[in-house]
């Protein structure tokens, strides 16, 4: 598998090994600069490191351009079908537009499109985004995965005629092994970098489930630069969950709390422990910063060879438990101060690795 190349979305480095970063997309009008802009913040907050935003409009435009003078979190265009405001967004300075190949393919179009990155902002990345549902003509006899690499190859090779080559792709599919495929060929034939996806997932369960399962394979193999994930709900739940995704296959930061399925064994129910310790990381991320992992477990069967495995870990017996830290067994407390040992613990780690 070969390594992509690497390209700067603004200050951001993409693919050639670096981190891999997660991209969410604004979901209320664009032209609604007041709520564009309060939504943005709260996605940087929740650490988003990418933002698309749609224009769709001409009355689109001037909030495109506020928000990217007002953010240093790299600002990216999400165009269809209107050329033109691909142009504006330019002019407007944004990091990178998407352009699907289905609906904008115009050679002419596409030339001057590229005459304004020159003119306007030659670092502009254009991202190729190749959805399964609106490719491009003359590709419908072929097996999906397989037309839309062509629609990518395509679509690359009138760019790079050009003299254009900071590009990106992306190659998304509401079905999750068509978009593993068409991930995994593209790769095999090409080092431009990957954002990933699945795409159309359906409701927020089908598509967490979706989601992490396509991201995640295609992660797995070493394939991905960048990620969305695409869910019917708040933008922030897809940072939450793009971030939970690269955290539990070892390529993020923050913690995972691990805890015991809870069966007729259990002397504790794990459930609430594990909300409220969830809680207290994200409300004090700084406090937990050096943990990478934290045990919850109900009972003595999963509960040492489990929390051996973590920074800390708790394993419950009959009325009270046992406090572990890296493998080694502390102390018992009482099943009413497994909390505050648990925070105690954390906190004397912490003083242990400064």
């Amino acid at each position: 598998m070969m390594l992509s190349r690497k390209i700067y979305l603004k200050n951001l480095p993409i693919g050639g090994g670096s981190a891999i970063s997660v991209q969410t997309m604004t979901k209320l009008p664009t032209r609604d600069y007041p709520a564009l802009a309060m939504q943005i913040r709260q996605l940087i907050v929740a650490g988003a490191d990418v933002i698309r935003v749609s224009v769709k409009f001409n009355e689109d435009v001037p909030s495109l351009a506020r928000v990217v003078k007002e953010f240093d979190v790299p600002i990216v265009a999400d165009i269809h079908f209107n050329y033109r405001l691909a142009i504006e967004a330019i002019k407007a300075g944004c990091a990178g537009i998407r352009l699907n190949p289905g609906n904008i393919s115009d050679g002419r179009r596409i030339k001057e499109i590229l005459k304004a990155v020159e003119d306007f902002n030659p670092s502009l990345v254009i991202r190729v985004g190749i959805n399964s549902g609106s490719l491009p003509e003359g590709l419908a006899d072929m097996p999906a995965a397989d037309a839309m690499v062509k629609a990518a190859q395509r679509y690359i090779s009138l760019l790079e005629d050009r003299g254009f080559f900071n590009i990106k792709v992306s190659l998304k599919s509401s079905d999750v092994m068509t978009t593993i495929r068409a991930n995994e060929m593209f790769r095999n034939v090409s080092d431009y970098p990957l954002h990933i996806g699945v795409t159309a997932t359906g409701d927020m369960e089908s598509g967490i489930v979706k989601s992490s399962i396509g991201i995640g394979a295609l992660l797995s193999r070493g394939i991905g630069d960048t990620l969305r994930v695409s869910l019917s709900g708040p933008p922030m739940e897809e940072v939450k969950l793009g971030r939970s995704i690269l955290r539990f296959l070892g390529m993020g930061q923050g913690v995972d709390i691990i805890a015991c399925p809870t069966c007729g064994r259990a002397y504790v129910d794990a459930k609430p422990l594990v909300q409220e310790l969830k809680g207290l990381v994200e409300e004090f991320p700084d406090r937990f910063s050096h943990i990478s992992r934290i045990a919850v477990m109900g009972c003595e069967v999963n509960g040492p060879g489990e929390a051996m495995d973590a920074d800390i870990g708790v394993a419950c017996a009959k009325g009270y438990a046992i406090i572990f830290r890296n493998g080694r067994a502390l102390r018992r407390v009482k099943e009413s101060d497994i909390m505050q040992a648990l925070l105690e613990e954390v906190d004397a780690l912490k003083e242990v690795k400064d």
